[in-house]
């Protein structure tokens, strides 16, 4: 399979044989996209403890997925993982992409260092202002935390009208 990867990654976007296989390590990068994406990510100080969303090699485990999910699209996607002290270097190496996702925990960067996360969530809101989507912007983030928003999307289509959120456990014993 490696060796037939490696004989086409030339071609585009993956034989639809390949396109539903789910691969552990990121596939080759299409030579020409249409597209240039990254998926940033944040791995916390302090250790496993405080990482515990995240796998051996320090990225979350959906964003292998995620990434070779935009490859099979003919579009490129790097992992990029977010230093706070490395934070001038880390923003101008977004320059040469077109959207961002992110998967960083909202407040995880403060851990590592106060007042990190707005000075992140600042650079990820400068990108889409200038028109560069990133999902989710730290305006959704801020607007919809991530489980409120699954309970506020709850009615629509892509809804699970069973989706709740308790903030007692009076109220989780009620509901």
């Amino acid at each position: 399979l490696n060796a037939f990867i490696e004989a086409n990654r030339l071609t585009g976007p993956l034989p639809k044989g390949l396109s539903k296989m789910r691969f552990n390590e990121l596939l080759p990068q299409p030579t020409k996209p249409k597209y240039k994406l990254c998926v940033i990510g944040f791995t916390a100080p302090g250790g496993w403890e405080f990482n515990t969303d995240k796998d051996k090699t320090g990225v979350r485990y959906d964003t292998m997925p995620i990434a070779n999910g935009v490859i099979k699209t003919g579009n490129s996607c790097d992992i990029l993982q977010y230093e706070v002290d490395k934070h001038d270097s880390f923003e101008a190496k977004l320059g040469k992409y077109d959207a961002f996702i992110v998967r960083v925990n909202p407040g995880q960067i403060d851990n590592a260092k106060k007042g990190g996360q707005q000075v992140f969530d600042a650079m990820m809101s400068k990108l889409a202002a200038a028109g560069k989507p990133v999902w989710s912007s730290p305006d959704v983030q801020t607007k919809m935390g991530a489980k409120d928003a699954l309970v506020q999307i709850k009615d629509l289509s892509c809804g699970l009208i069973d989706t709740a959120a308790y903030y007692s456990p009076e109220d989780l014993e009620k509901g």
